[in-house]
């Protein structure tokens, strides 16, 4: 007799954690590995736009530097 009540509690048991546990811990994980997904695609989008600015700001770096450039040659010339 106690075969089939110790068989019946363990039934009612994984039951009750199915429900009281295992869904909400389930369901808790889902929602972090979202979380964590919508992070790392922000982050990678951010990266890619600072990457392009590092690049325009590099652009108008060399194009300031090739103009100061020019400011000196002129300068040299009118000098002479």
């Amino acid at each position: 007799a106690t075969l089939p009540l110790q068989a019946l509690q363990f039934i009612l048991l994984t039951v009750l954690l199915t429900f009281i546990f295992y869904k909400p811990i389930g369901k808790l994980l889902e929602e972090r590995e979202t979380f964590i997904s919508n992070n790392l695609a922000e982050a990678s989008a951010k990266l890619l736009k600072a990457d392009e600015l590092c690049e325009q700001y590099e652009t108008q770096l060399k194009e300031a530097k090739t103009g100061a450039q020019d400011v000196i040659a002129k300068a040299e010339s009118e000098a002479k």
